[in-house]
């Protein structure tokens, strides 16, 4: 999928409203990891704050440590110890604290959880943030809100979306199969959603955008066609379900909510 020419320029559209993204750069791929510390520098950046869980450590983090330090890329790491990761506030201020102040870029390796995280910690630090996936689970890798638990309830957050969205396609092939399901499932939902979203548009006079729910459709049409294989753990097919995702997660930034991925 050519995602340049969507996060390149703004959109003017018929809708009225003029859609952009915080996104300068997509890599999903074979190989994709190995050209993290060519991307960050493409990025301007100059050291990066690397910030993983003990699982996505394994996943992924630890590989790519020893990248960056192949590629002579200063960065510093932290890995949140808790293996059932809660996005609390005691995960927000161990990120806070383990930050080092020299970093121009959060480097969050994960899914939901970190990804969340570090899109939260970044904004309250003023830095851009780029996301190295390690599982195709659901649609807000490059959407601004933050889901958190706060004071044992969960609230979200406005908060900032990636500078680029990194993505292995060899590494998300070996993601548990519960996780790669839950992202087909999370696109299946699309079907309802769009529907809602437009009965809102009918009934209330919602905002409403053509382009965007389009969007939504094209990413299900490119991950449907693939889906009957995902159990084969192709990295190909894979890839294509984390378009189809990323492509949602664009969809939501330029409508300003999760109305064309949320009922």
């Amino acid at each position: 999928m050519n995602f340049q020419s969507i996060i390149e320029k703004e959109m003017h559209c018929s809708c009225g409203r003029v859609h952009s993204t915080d996104l300068k750069a997509i890599d999903i791929g074979r190989g994709a990891l190995q050209r993290l510390p060519e991307m960050l520098r493409g990025l301007g950046f100059h050291k990066a704050y690397l910030a993983a869980d003990v699982n996505t450590w394994e996943a992924a983090g630890k590989e790519a440590a020893a990248i960056l330090s192949a590629g002579c890329f200063a960065f510093e790491s932290f890995v949140l110890p808790d293996p059932e990761l809660v996005p609390d506030e005691a995960a927000v201020g161990a990120l806070l604290l383990h930050m080092p102040e020299d970093a121009d870029v959060v480097l969050a390796v994960g899914a939901g959880t970190m990804n969340d995280l570090c899109k939260y910690v970044s904004r309250l630090k003023g830095l851009p943030y780029v996301i190295l996936a390690t599982a195709p689970s659901m649609d807000g890798f490059v959407s601004a809100g933050a889901a958190l638990i706060v004071d044992h309830v969960k609230v979200t957050y406005e908060a900032q979306g990636p500078a680029a969205f990194i993505a292995d396609t060899e590494i998300l092939a070996r993601a548990p199969m519960e996780m790669i399901t839950a992202g087909l499932g999370d696109m299946l939902g699309k079907y309802t959603c769009l529907l809602d979203w437009k009965l809102a548009n009918l009934i209330t006079g919602e905002y409403y955008c053509e382009l965007v729910a389009d969007m939504v459709r094209t990413a299900l049409r490119t991950m449907l066609a693939q889906s009957s294989r995902i159990r084969e753990r192709d990295p190909e097919v894979i890839g294509s379900i984390t378009e189809a995702l990323v492509l949602t997660g664009i969809a939501m930034k330029f409508a300003g909510n999760s109305r064309p991925a949320s009922g």
